[in-house]
């Protein structure tokens, strides 16, 4: 029981990506980035500084539809795009509702990746918002970012108590299929010693007969005596 707890305990450590995303997520992520683009875009006061970090955000969003299939490096190097280059615009930008790149991406750091990997890409984040962002609003989207980094951390726990049950009860209904087959191997065994101990009973008595010098009839009879099972 404890090697199937340290088994279970190395793999929920070592399993680095949770939760993919669905088609309808993505699609609903897909439609969010079109609706942030579109509310950003119309101010003609923009620099090409700004419009270069929101086609960063938008390549990096749309990688992040498909993390699916990247490796834990990439995973993280995309996140860090968003969040750097969205805390950054959300400092540069009037519109505070930029502040949802940088909130997404800590959001999805939290409850994907690995707390040593989830812990930097936060501090960098917020760093980068709070370093370019206005007096007014720094208090505001701190605590935004924040708590969507705590929201995340919430949901990774979560997800990691469910895949601790989904392992143990893995383990537990292996266990049970073990112990039916030793059940019922224990059973062939001894009916199996049963029937040879009854076999070497008729063999004995049929050798006595024949030392005797019985007849046949005799030895037939004799031996249907003697129960086969």
């Amino acid at each position: 029981m404890t090697a199937a707890k340290g088994t279970m305990g190395s793999m929920i450590l070592s399993f680095p990506y949770r939760g993919g995303l669905s088609w309808p997520l993505r699609l609903v992520r897909l439609a969010g980035l079109v609706v942030l683009i579109l509310s950003l875009l119309p101010d003609p006061s923009w620099s090409p500084w700004q419009t270069g970090l929101l086609t960063a955000v938008s390549v990096g969003w749309l990688l992040w539809l498909f993390a699916d299939w990247l490796t834990m490096p990439w995973q993280t190097a995309v996140l860090l795009l968003i969040g750097l280059a969205g805390g950054v615009l959300t400092g540069l930008s009037p519109h505070g509702v930029a502040i949802a790149f940088p909130a997404v991406a800590l959001l999805d750091a939290a409850t994907r990746l690995r707390t040593r990997y989830s812990l930097p890409i936060t501090a960098a984040v917020v760093a980068s918002t709070v370093a370019f962002d206005s007096w007014d609003r720094v208090l505001e989207h701190g605590l935004i970012l924040l708590a969507a980094a705590l929201v995340g951390a919430l949901r990774w726990q979560h997800l990691q108590r469910v895949e601790q049950a989904d392992l143990l009860q893995t383990q537990v209904q292996r266990a049970a299929v073990l112990a039916e087959r030793t059940r019922i191997a224990r059973e062939l065994h001894d009916v199996q010693a049963h029937a040879l101990a009854a076999l070497s009973v008729q063999l004995k008595v049929i050798d006595a007969l024949v030392e005797d010098g019985a007849s046949a009839n005799r030895i037939r009879e004799s031996s249907s005596i003697v129960p086969s099972n």
